[in-house]
């Protein structure tokens, strides 16, 4: 056999460049993952500060919920209620990553765990 050139071979620098782009992509999902579980945290805070000042009112809102996604809505308006709110979240997604690309990654905090760090 014979050894390739590097330009035939397609070149190591764009294996450096598609390895850069990976670990740029894990630093964001890890900061995503780290901002999902902060914003549940402050979820799960302010339902129980809703349960404690308001608690007829949340059990209202629950029940509701419960009840339209359980069968009171028809099928068509909740398809279109999921298909709308997803793509609103993937927008939000989306723009969130173009507004953060250029940020430099936030350290993880004590006790959030900072995921697979490559060497």
């Amino acid at each position: 056999m014979t050894e390739r050139s590097e330009p035939e071979r397609g070149g190591g620098g764009r294996l450096v460049t598609i390895a850069e782009e990976g670990e740029q992509i894990w630093e964001e999902l890890s900061r995503i993952a780290a901002a999902a579980r902060r914003t549940g945290r402050e979820g799960q805070e302010a339902l129980r500060e809703s349960l404690e000042r308001y608690p007829y009112l949340t059990l209202a809102a629950a029940a509701t919920g419960g009840y339209l996604l359980g069968g009171g809505l028809p099928n068509w308006a909740l398809r279109w209620a999921f298909d709308v709110a997803g793509r609103v979240t993937w927008m939000a997604l989306v723009q969130h990553l173009l507004d953060t690309g250029k940020a430099p990654p936030e350290p993880a905090t004590e006790g959030e765990s900072a995921g697979f760090q490559p060497s």
